[in-house]
């Protein structure tokens, strides 16, 4: 009789023997307990990696965007003499190459004196001519360009009085004959881009009680700066400007 736990030598004969087969059998740790152990460290570096890459993305990009800013910014106004509109535009450049970032950003900036004289005194066929845009001031950076010749004009349009209302919208109001006359006028000399002759005309406006009157000066006044002013680009070979401008000295003293 055999007991289990003890061999004798018939029953190894017959049997295999339990304790060779225990002692070939290889008991390993499961890999997936080291797949875990594992995963969130592994997890936690390539989210490291990832915030490291974008901060040095941003660090480098900081300096690159302070450059663009402060030396490719644009800015400016324009001044358009076929509808009397003001706007200001903006765009950036990439620095010392000139090359232009993006589109540019325009905003109408009218007022209310601008949009009366563009419904009262310019004909609707002029304004549905293609518009000019005579430069007003304009930034580069920390480059200031000289100003337009618009500008002249602009100083006008925007003069407020004591009360903060624009002083040629209350002085149109107060004096109506007077407006007719000086208006038209304005309008024809800023689309022949001649702003240099407004100041000449307000003053004689301010100084006007009587519209004939006013009117006779004013036809003097300008037909002698049209002719002298179409002399001098004759002269420059503008031959077809100086054509225009003779011929507004020829209306106007047709006029007298």
């Amino acid at each position: 009789m055999c007991f289990p736990g003890f061999v004798d030598e018939a029953w190894n004969e017959d049997l295999p023997n339990p304790r060779l087969l225990f002692s070939d059998l290889q008991l390993e740790s499961p890999t997936v307990s080291s797949d875990v152990s594992e995963a969130p460290p592994r997890r936690k570096r390539k989210t490291a990696l990832i915030l490291t890459a974008l901060l040095v993305v941003v660090l480098l990009a900081l300096p690159v965007l302070g450059i663009v800013h402060l030396f490719g910014y644009v800015f400016g106004t324009e001044f358009s003499p076929q509808t009397f509109q003001e706007r200001s535009f903006h765009y950036y450049t990439i620095p010392g190459l000139g090359f232009q970032l993006g589109a540019t950003t325009k905003t109408d900036s009218n007022t209310a004196l601008t949009r009366m004289i563009a419904k009262k005194y310019i004909p609707v066929k002029t304004k549905a001519k293609a518009k000019q845009w005579d430069p007003v001031w304009i930034h580069h950076g920390p480059k200031t360009y000289p100003d337009g010749d618009a500008k002249i004009l602009l100083d006008y349009l925007h003069a407020v009085n004591e009360n903060g209302d624009f002083a040629w919208l209350e002085w149109s109001d107060d004096r109506p004959k007077l407006a007719k006359i000086l208006w038209p006028e304005i309008v024809r000399v800023a689309q022949h881009h001649e702003y240099t002759f407004v100041p000449d005309m307000m003053r004689l406006a301010l100084e006007a009680q009587d519209p004939k009157v006013f009117l006779a000066e004013l036809d003097i006044l300008l037909a002698a700066r049209y002719r002298r002013r179409g002399e001098q680009l004759r002269d420059l070979g503008e031959r077809a400007r100086a054509t225009k401008l003779f011929a507004e000295a020829t209306r106007l003293a047709a006029d007298d």
